[in-house]
């Protein structure tokens, strides 16, 4: 199973070196009083061990139940993210034995209550999850789990109301689904303008710090509102993503002679909303720019990037895109 970071903890496999702290955590009727339809406090160290084996024993690709550490690794609880069980009288063509449905669920040590560690968690395992390709996870709560309840409302998941269809007893239930699992990629608009220039000062990132700031600004503005003036034109276009309504992401593309010769692709801009980045937007984003170009029979797309934006260079190097040129810069006193 694999081990899963945040800015402040560590979600990694159980060990039998943590039985001493299962029993404390799951001993205390106040974390497991809402856990399950039969909730039950564990009451010895054999217990513990037999429970840790059992997690271990989830071996999956994306799957898991994680201890949940600090950084430095005090054990502060536990988090699931596996198939949901089904009750009985579920929906015709749905099998209690192989449930489609995945659900994420978290208690922590109630020392450890207060600090956001759950909200952080769970953040971590459902981008990594999403990432690997989930689209959809649920959490069951209690209906007087109000607190639980909070944090999957911090983590942006939809209520659903109370639903039976799981565990034989009544829940809360809510939904969390993959952002570009909802996104659809499609060429600008004119009603777009306004959320597409929204997006600019993302592209400040990974700037020079040496760099007017203000400047920056005003120049990214300008880029974004000349490549939307000019996406009628020939040979160049805009593609936005777009959740539901909302205008999440953009990228630029046109065609640009290289100093060899040939006519290449060229993204000028590629930016996603803050509250979509790691959900696979500039992806789409990025495959229909390199779509653009193939339709065109160009060989090569290029672009330019921050050398400060190692995120932005990740993502490139990940997708194939190879450093071609590197421009160097010295300050000179005057």
């Amino acid at each position: 199973m694999r081990t899963i970071t945040s800015d402040r903890l560590v979600l990694r496999p159980w060990r039998d070196e943590d039985a001493g702290f299962l029993l404390d955590l799951e001993s205390r009727w106040e974390v497991v009083r809402f856990l399950g339809p039969h909730p039950a406090t564990m009451s010895t160290r054999e217990d513990a061990l037999a429970s840790i084996a059992r997690r271990r024993a989830l071996d999956h690709p994306v799957h898991g139940i994680w201890a949940i550490t600090t950084a430095d690794g005090h054990p502060v609880g536990n988090l699931l993210l596996k198939p949901i069980p089904l009750s009985a009288g579920n929906p015709a063509g749905e099998s209690p034995d192989d449930p489609a449905d995945v659900e994420i669920g978290w208690h922590l040590h109630p020392d450890a209550w207060g600090h956001g560690y759950a909200t952080e968690a769970a953040d971590a395992v459902l981008r990594d999850a999403f990432d690997r390709g989930l689209t959809r996870v649920l959490a069951v709560t209690h209906p007087d789990n109000h607190a639980s309840q909070a944090v999957c409302r911090r983590l942006g998941m939809t209520a659903r109301g109370r639903t039976a269809k799981y565990y034989d007893t009544v829940f809360e239930l809510f939904e969390a689904v993959r952002p570009d699992a909802a996104v659809v990629v499609r060429r600008y608009a004119p009603a777009d303008r306004e959320a597409a220039l929204l997006l600019a000062p993302r592209l400040r990132i990974g700037v020079a710090p040496w760099r007017d700031g203000e400047a920056v600004g005003r120049a990214v503005a300008g880029w974004i509102e000349s490549s939307l003036d000019k996406a009628a034109a020939d040979g160049q276009d805009v593609f936005v993503a777009v959740a539901g309504d909302a205008v999440v992401g953009l990228v630029t593309v046109t065609e640009r002679r290289h100093f060899a010769g040939e006519i290449d692709a060229y993204v000028g801009e590629l930016v996603v909303r803050a509250d979509h980045e790691h959900r696979g937007v500039g992806t789409l984003l990025m495959a229909e720019a390199e779509e653009w170009a193939r339709q065109r029979g160009l060989r090569h797309l290029t672009l330019d990037t921050g050398a400060a934006n190692h995120g932005a260079r990740a993502f490139y190097a990940r997708r194939g895109y190879q450093e071609e040129d590197v421009r160097l810069t010295k300050r000179i006193e005057c």
